[in-house]
């Protein structure tokens, strides 16, 4: 279960965090309202991981294939980013990469 933490669960960063839905809430809110509030569903994460998970994945990828933290970090290319951000976690930018996302 996530607890709350200063630090991000993904990179390490020491800063502003973020909510990241492990179940997203446009996909959970229809059959399973409590996932909303339920802890085990999010992790807090930096802005950069946020955006680099929404860049890589679909809601529909996160919902059956990477609804864990381990699950998430079991993907090659995105287990490659956070390897990468906790060796710059000073990087401030824009990771989005929409025009390249999956669908």
């Amino acid at each position: 279960m996530s607890q709350k933490t200063d630090k991000c669960e993904l990179c390490g960063f020491d800063g502003k965090l973020t909510i990241h839905h492990l179940i997203p809430q446009n996909v959970s809110r229809h059959k399973n309202k409590y996932l909303k509030r339920e802890e085990s569903n999010f992790l807090y994460v930096c802005e950069e991981c946020h955006s680099q998970i929404h860049a890589l994945f679909t809601n529909h990828e996160l919902k059956e294939l990477y609804n864990t933290k381990d699950k998430l970090l079991s993907e090659p290319k995105f287990r490659k980013y956070v390897e990468w951000r906790m060796k710059h976690l000073d990087f401030k930018g824009s990771s989005k990469m929409s025009n390249r996302r999956k669908r």
